[in-house]
């Protein structure tokens, strides 16, 4: 899947002190995902999926989004 699964025991320390590994980064990141939920008046349980997909979507291209929206759009129609 592109990933490493690293834990962090929190009742010895925050940080692993061999790996690094720390839960602060995917925090912050659900606290942007519920805030955008809240924003949207909740989600339905069916559309959560997708919903999440949009928002890694837009969190990895946020600084060109139009951009990779054009990309994205040109790549799927280039075989017509």
């Amino acid at each position: 899947l592109g990933y490493r699964h690293l834990t962090v025991n929190h009742s010895i320390n925050f940080v692993d002190p061999v790996t690094f590994a720390t839960t602060n980064h995917i925090e912050c990141l659900w606290k942007h995902v519920k805030n955008r939920n809240k924003r949207e008046n909740g989600t339905a349980r069916n559309l959560l999926q997708t919903h999440l997909i949009e928002f890694m979507w837009r969190y990895e291209f946020k600084d060109e989004i139009f951009q990779k929206l054009l990309e994205q759009i040109r790549h799927l129609y280039s075989c017509i």
